[in-house]
């Protein structure tokens, strides 16, 4: 994966490949959309609570709309592989194995 993550071309390519594969399983109503249920219940077959993610999907929705789409999920998966922020929402979709 490190050279994926150097070529930017290639990056791009994988990222998107991985995110729309995210976007399959988190979307189970296959409405084009994650919605937060769906989240919760994402979350859940890992054995997270839905509390916590509730609260992560909250940051996840970065225009608060109630919805993640596609172009959110693209965005986040960019800022979870590349972002130095431990704060930006890339970083959050995996927090709970990140603390």
């Amino acid at each position: 994966m490190q050279v994926a993550l150097e070529d930017d071309e290639r990056y791009e390519a994988e990222v998107e490949a991985i995110t729309n594969h995210l976007f399959t399983v988190f979307d189970t109503d296959e409405d084009g959309k994650i919605g937060p249920y769906e989240f919760v219940d994402f979350y859940g077959v890992f054995g997270l609570g839905a509390n916590l993610a509730r609260s992560i999907f909250v940051e996840l929705d970065t225009n608060s709309d109630g919805i993640i789409n596609r172009e959110e999920l693209l965005e986040i998966g960019r800022q979870f592989y590349r972002s130095d922020d431990p704060g930006s929402a890339g970083n959050m979709l995996f927090r709970p194995y990140g603390v």
